[in-house]
């Protein structure tokens, strides 16, 4: 099964969600085979904490991605998708870069299931919880029910021996690795 995490849009949360949803895998038990062409390279980074190693030879492939639509990389990974997960907040924002990352998702990766991935999402703000499905719907895909919250400890993932699964987050991202997969 090959997983894309996509969008147009930068800091939107693909490499956070990528590194998270293969901790999570690995944790399980599942062998994963991970890719970043993020230039950054954090979610690698975060990965070799973990002492975590790539199989090729896994039944899932994860890629973390740049926020380009010319990245010959990418697109070629979009044309081999199973599934793209397309990171957003919700808000007004990130839902405009959303629509147009779908749009290209459904031109070069038509078979595709495409989802959108809530991410940054403040609880405590009860109207934009109830708005996420419409939001969704607007957006023109699916969004998974599962969603990360906007936890001060993503931002401190890699640093100080902090890890997905070592987070105060940690049922949150085992969920959403779960419905990653399943969906």
């Amino acid at each position: 099964m090959n997983i894309v995490f996509f969008s147009l849009k930068g800091g939107v949360g693909k490499t956070t969600l990528s590194y998270c949803v293969v901790s999570a895998l690995v944790k399980a038990g599942q062998s994963v085979d991970f890719v970043d062409y993020d230039p950054q390279e954090s979610a690698s980074a975060w990965l070799a904490i973990d002492e975590f190693v790539s199989d090729p030879e896994a039944n899932v492939r994860i890629v973390d991605t740049p926020p380009r639509a010319d990245h010959k990389p990418t697109l070629e990974e979009l044309k081999n998708a199973d599934k793209v997960f397309i990171p957003c907040s919700p808000s007004m924002a990130d839902i405009p870069a959303a629509q147009a990352t779908l749009e290209l998702v459904r031109k070069f990766a038509p078979k595709a299931q495409c989802y959108i991935v809530w991410s940054r999402v403040d609880a405590r703000k009860k109207v934009k919880l109830r708005n996420m499905p419409a939001f969704a719907e607007h957006i023109g895909a699916p969004a998974l029910s599962s969603y990360t919250r906007n936890l001060d400890c993503y931002e401190n993932i890699g640093g100080a021996g902090v890890s997905a699964l070592t987070s105060s987050a940690q049922s949150e991202i085992l969920t959403l690795a779960l419905e990653v997969l399943n969906v």
